[in-house]
């Protein structure tokens, strides 16, 4: 079967899967087992490789159940640092961010929507923090939500209180053993407290349990209370994250045709549930080039597999990559297995020597990533190298305007059929206003 269609009966399968009636909302928008996340394993991902290969299903959720049963020992639980003079906002930002987000007098610079807060001192955001050491210093208008990283059974101890008081079902309960699960309730209950007067909330959006626990606390608080979740990186090639379930926003904002025509034929949105604006992440004017390079992911499961197909793109352009710069991705630098991959890709370029030089503009793409689409907007030649094809690489069915070439089995290349079709770059400084306001 072709992976076009294989992707397409996918997405048909998970549309279906939300429309059971045999879960309740809460639950679809709660564990993390309903995000059926196409780029991780976790135990989501695990329940969308349930829909094709159950096999691989199995061994994706036994890894994860005891990658969340000690990631949940490591953690001491979560709790919310408000300003001391706190008043309520008519408009909130949720959004995630790090301690490098922070500058000194504590204003927190939005990287999605290119804004520093204290340009939106009437905009009150509320920040998942993800780093260890907090900010000295924290602005008036930033909410933080924060782990607190220590051995500690605080969160064992919290999911078996509220299963025995029958707040959890039994046949759920392992599915409550998972970080997204826990932060997620965690949220589900704290936010409430942040929307007395509240008229809006607008987040970057990708389905994750957290996102859809705000949406759905804020939807029993009051229907009128306007909720937009907004594509800030163009998706991976199947994006199973993004089909429509319990507790999504009313809106959606996307960056182009390509993006709306996914969302609305594949992953069941409404036509005017989606709005289109220019991306307030991407502009089009950048100062680095995405040319003749190799770009990593984030995650990587297989070096041979990679190194293999990375040879096979070598004798496809028989080229030289000696120019060639090998990008880690920024959360990976210090990973063994990126700095392997790294060593291996320079050992496979030292020895398939070339005399034809690169001239063209092409980069390289290794993995489930979304910046394959800017480098195509950007009028790069672009090959992909998949460890699963199925989820991570890009077709014509999906997406609409593009279109694929298969090399091999887990190479690819890619072009775009029309300019601005598949993701629109913002050249206005200002365009976060269009998303807040």
């Amino acid at each position: 079967m072709k992976i076009e269609v294989l992707q397409k009966n996918l997405l048909n399968s998970v549309k279906f899967f939300f429309k059971l009636k045999k879960f309740s909302e809460l639950e679809f928008s709660l564990l993390g087992y309903f995000y059926l996340c196409p780029f991780a394993p976790t135990k989501g991902n695990s329940r969308l490789f349930f829909f094709f290969n159950k096999i691989e299903s199995l061994k994706i959720y036994i890894y994860a159940t005891i990658n969340d049963l000690i990631r949940l020992l490591k953690s001491g639980g979560y709790s919310t640092i408000t300003p001391i003079n706190f008043k309520n906002y008519k408009t909130i930002i949720v959004n995630w961010g790090y301690l490098k987000d922070f500058n000194n007098n504590g204003e927190f610079y939005d990287k999605h929507l290119n804004v520093s807060s204290k340009n939106c001192l009437d905009v009150m955001w509320y920040i998942i923090y993800l780093d260890n050491v907090l900010p000295k210093k924290i602005s008036s208008n930033i909410v933080i939500v924060h782990e607190k990283k220590q051995l500690s059974l605080v969160l064992y101890k919290n999911i078996f209180i509220n299963f025995f008081k029958n707040k959890k079902k039994l046949k759920f309960l392992n599915q409550e053993f998972s970080h997204y699960s826990t932060l997620a309730n965690y949220i589900y209950h704290d936010f409430g407290k942040y929307i007395n007067e509240v008229k809006k909330i607008i987040m970057p959006y990708e389905g994750q349990p957290y996102q859809n626990a705000i949406f759905k606390k804020t939807s029993e608080k009051g229907k009128q209370i306007e909720t937009v979740g907004y594509i800030h990186s163009f998706p991976i090639g199947l994006p199973s994250n993004l089909a429509k379930r319990p507790g999504h926003p009313k809106k959606l904002i996307a960056n182009s045709l390509s993006q709306k025509y996914s969302l609305v034929t594949h992953l069941g949105w409404k036509k005017n549930e989606i709005k289109i604006f220019p991306s307030a992440r991407f502009k089009k004017k950048v100062q680095l080039s995405m040319k003749n390079k190799i770009f990593l992911p984030i995650t990587i499961f297989d070096h041979k597999k990679i190194i293999n197909s990375f040879e096979e793109l070598i004798e496809y352009k028989k080229t030289d990559f000696s120019n060639f710069e090998i990008r880690n991705h920024p959360s990976c630098i210090s990973s063994k297995k990126h700095i392997k991959l790294i060593e291996l890709l320079k050992k496979t370029i030292a020895k398939k020597i070339y005399k034809k030089k690169n001239k063209n503009n092409f980069s390289v793409f290794i993995g489930p990533t979304g910046s394959i689409i800017e480098a195509l907007e950007r009028n790069l030649e672009v090959f992909h190298i998949c460890e699963k094809p199925v989820l991570e690489s890009y077709s014509k069915k999906i997406w609409k305007y593009l279109n694929t070439i298969k090399i091999k089995d887990n190479l690819f290349k890619y072009k775009k059929i029309e300019k601005n079709k598949l993701l629109i770059f913002n050249s206005n400084s200002k365009i976060y206003k269009k998303y807040i306001y």
